[in-house]
C-alpha cells in the first residue's frame, strides 16, 4: 500500500511535501496545499516554475471561484508520487502551491481536521 503522508498546518491547511522534477533534473521539494476544490492538478509559483526549467505546454483560460477568467501558462513536470513518477500539467501562478482533485484521482484522502492532525492520501490498487 503506497501512502503519502502530510499534517493540517497552523493556518488549518491540509499540506504535504512533494518532489517535483523539471526536464533537466533540478529537483525541489516542495509543501503544498491540498485542495479539493481545484479540480486539476498542480499549481506551482512561477519563481518555481522558472528555477525548474518547466517545459512550456500551453497558455490556459482558468476559471476562479468567483467567476472570473484568468490566463494561466501550463507546464509539464515530473511528480514523486508515493515512490512512483508521474507526469503531469502544472500551472504557474502568484499564489500558494495547490495539490487538486485531479492529482488524487485513484487515491483516498484521510484528515484528521485538528492543529498538527494527520493528513493520508491511500494510493488505491
Amino acid at each position: 500500500m503506497t501512502l503519502i503522508k502530510g499534517m493540517v498546518s497552523p493556518d488549518r491547511e491540509g499540506v504535504i511535501d512533494i518532489s517535483i522534477t523539471g526536464p533537466t533534473g533540478i529537483e525541489s521539494t516542495v509543501t503544498i496545499c491540498v485542495d479539493t476544490g481545484f479540480t486539476d492538478y498542480l499549481t506551482l509559483p512561477i519563481g518555481l516554475v522558472q528555477n525548474l526549467n518547466l517545459s512550456y505546454k500551453q497558455t490556459y483560460t482558468g476559471t476562479l471561484a468567483d467567476g472570473s477568467h484568468i490566463p494561466l501558462d501550463v507546464y509539464i513536470a515530473d511528480v514523486d508520487w508515493g515512490g512512483r513518477k508521474r507526469t503531469v500539467p502544472v500551472y504557474a501562478t502568484n499564489g500558494t502551491p495547490l495539490l487538486g482533485m485531479s492529482m488524487l484521482y485513484g487515491c483516498e484522502l484521510k484528515i484528521s481536521v485538528v492543529d498538527g492532525g494527520d493528513l493520508q492520501i491511500r494510493v488505491l490498487p
